[in-house]
């Protein structure tokens, strides 16, 4: 028998990747590597912020009505994501995709 001498190493710093139906593995690398900037996503935040595809804040309150998030900007117009605030004191919010 052989003795072993194993050292833990913790993993809150390495980045482990998973499979994904969001991206292909080469894009989650990319991901990683540029902080998120490879693949553009838009976000709406818990403070009021919406922030865009190219990276921009904008200070932006989201109300009861529906609001577009995002939309197909080709003639074919393949989804729209709109969002809304039913209750201005609760921090949930409803979003409707649309998909042609």
């Amino acid at each position: 028998r052989r003795e072993m001498n194993i050292t833990r190493v913790p993993l809150k710093n390495v980045p482990l990747w998973f499979p994904s139906t969001r991206s292909y593995l080469t894009e989650q690398v990319m991901d990683c590597i540029t902080k998120n900037k490879y693949t553009p996503y838009c976000k709406v935040q818990a403070n009021d912020k919406i922030r865009t595809f190219d990276d921009v804040e904008y200070k932006y309150r989201i109300g009861k009505c529906d609001h577009v998030l995002a939309k197909d900007a080709s003639p074919d117009e393949r989804f729209l994501v709109l969002v809304s605030k039913p209750e201005e004191q609760r921090p949930e919010k409803t979003v409707k995709v649309f998909l042609q």
